[in-house]
C-alpha cells in the first residue's frame, strides 16, 4: 500500500505552470502596463506628469 507514483504528473504540471507563468510575465512589463492601462486613463505625458505631482 502506500501513496501513489505521482513525480512525472507532478513534473508535467510544473513545467506547463512554468510556461503559464512566464507567457504572462510580458503583461506585468512597465511598457504594456501604460499601452493598455494608463493610456485611457492620461492622455498625453503632460497629464501623467502632472498627475504625479500632485501625488508627490
Amino acid at each position: 500500500m502506500g501513496h501513489p507514483d505521482v513525480q512525472s504528473m507532478q513534473t508535467a504540471v510544473m513545467a506547463e505552470m512554468g510556461k503559464h507563468v512566464l507567457d504572462e510575465m510580458d503583461c506585468l512589463s512597465p511598457e504594456t502596463f501604460m499601452k493598455t492601462c494608463a493610456t485611457p486613463i492620461f492622455q498625453g505625458p503632460e497629464q501623467l506628469q502632472a498627475a504625479f505631482m500632485k501625488i508627490f
